[in-house]
């Protein structure tokens, strides 16, 4: 299990009471928001975790942490912390190529023994 902890910045939505959009410097594909302080906390910890696994899945790089350089005005800068178990699987397409070389190797094995047997035989070795 790992650790990722990431700045959030939740934005007040202008003319909406306790609405806030959240995103993070660092991840810029995450977008969310809340009705309330404490749901666009909750939506962050989510969207934080998901792109963290997706990236985690798909090999892609983790990046580190980005502070905000400046904050409009009413924003909240925060961390937020989302612990990920990830097993790193090869994906289906390495196994498959694994198997096709397993096999290609036992060819070319078969096909060397065949060949010394041939050229055994053709020198007058038998084996008995």
């Amino acid at each position: 299990m790992k650790l990722y902890k990431y700045t959030a910045v939740f934005i007040p939505e202008p003319g909406e009471d306790e609405v806030y959009n959240v995103t993070f410097p660092a991840l810029p594909e995450i977008a969310t928001f809340g009705e309330s302080l404490a749901e666009a906390h909750f939506m962050a910890q989510d969207a934080l975790e998901l792109v963290v696994l997706s990236r985690l899945e798909e090999g892609e790089h983790i990046p580190s942490d980005k502070k905000p350089k400046r904050l409009p005005k009413g924003a909240i800068a925060e961390e937020i912390l989302v612990t990920i178990s990830h097993e790193v699987k090869p994906p289906p397409t390495y196994q498959r190529c694994q198997s096709r070389l397993r096999l290609y190797r036992e060819m070319f094995f078969q096909s060397c023994f065949l060949m010394d047997l041939r050229k055994f035989a053709l020198q007058g070795v038998t084996f008995d």
